[in-house]
């Protein structure tokens, strides 16, 4: 099977070689537009070229990623990539009510 790897390297799943936290989001009570609790991410709305812009907060931690962490989008469109600036909440889904 040919894996079109760097030569030395070898092709291995994701998950042998970071750790991955599937966002998980919220009830939409804990969001705010107010700067109140943590920047709040879902999808690739606000991704910039290679950090997301803040507009939503949550006052409710559930998946959190660190600074420094690739946020990898998993729904449409798949595969965007941006880099957590700060500690920040992860969601799923669209966000309600704001």
């Amino acid at each position: 099977m040919k894996t079109n790897c760097l030569k030395g390297w070898k092709k291995v799943p994701l998950c042998d070689i970071a750790n991955i936290t599937m966002g998980q989001s919220p009830p939409s009570e804990y969001y705010n537009n107010e700067n109140l609790g943590l920047p709040f991410f879902q999808g690739v709305t606000n991704f910039g070229d290679r950090y997301p812009k803040v507009t939503i907060y949550c006052t409710k931690e559930q998946k959190v990623a660190n600074p420094g962490d690739i946020l990898f989008s998993v729904r449409a469109p798949v595969g965007r990539i941006n880099l957590a600036p700060e500690k920040l909440i992860i969601g799923t889904s669209p966000p309600e009510n704001l």
